[in-house]
């Protein structure tokens, strides 16, 4: 009797242990910055949450990145809490629809609400934290492919704005650009109607 609970234990374990690393899950770390120091009094030391794919602990493959840029008044957190941003993911690279992928949303909710990922003589270097800072931080601490091709940065509303920005003004860094409802860009003169 001994024999089968001790089986039946391993083969449970075994199981549960299975089922554990078919989810993608996100890790919480915080970051400090030195471009972000400032007189506004904004916290220099931000929260970043990284989603990690299933695998990723039993494997030693390198993974492509998606920064995603948060809208006004949001933070990562928020938007893990609200939108189960890791449940969509792990179900997307289940279902074939994107390839694994570590996915980072850096906390920029600030003292005005958000940064808008510009860089301010006021409240911080926001574009260069997220660009440069940010980015060799993921690439240092986790198995990226480190290089423009595997980056991609996305965001909506400010977080399309600053998507928009920043992508063009570090080509070097991102290549591929999405945003969503972008905030203060409009179809307007030069597309719309006017």
């Amino acid at each position: 009797m001994k024999k089968y609970l001790i089986v039946f234990f391993v083969i449970h374990m075994t199981l549960l242990a299975r089922g554990q690393s078919m989810e993608g899950k996100f890790v919480s770390d915080q970051l400090y910055s030195a471009v972000l120091e400032n007189i506004g009094g904004e916290a220099a030391t931000r929260r970043v949450s990284v989603y990690i794919p299933p695998g990723y602990d039993s494997s030693t493959d390198k993974y492509p990145v998606i920064y995603y840029l948060h809208g006004i008044t949001q933070s990562d957190s928020s938007l893990i809490a609200e939108n189960k941003i890791d449940k969509m993911l792990t179900k997307a690279i289940a279902e074939g629809k994107i390839r694994p992928l570590l996915f980072v949303m850096c906390d920029q909710f600030t003292l005005y609400r958000g940064s808008f990922y510009t860089n301010s003589s006021l409240t911080g270097n926001w574009s260069d934290f997220t660009s440069k800072e940010l980015v060799n931080y993921i690439d240092q601490k986790y198995r990226t492919l480190p290089n423009r091709e595997s980056r991609g940065i996305a965001g909506h509303s400010m977080g399309g704005h600053g998507a928009i920005k920043l992508g063009m003004l570090f080509p070097d860094v991102f290549a591929s650009v999405y945003a969503l409802s972008p905030y203060v860009l409009a179809l307007e003169k030069d597309y719309g109607a006017e």
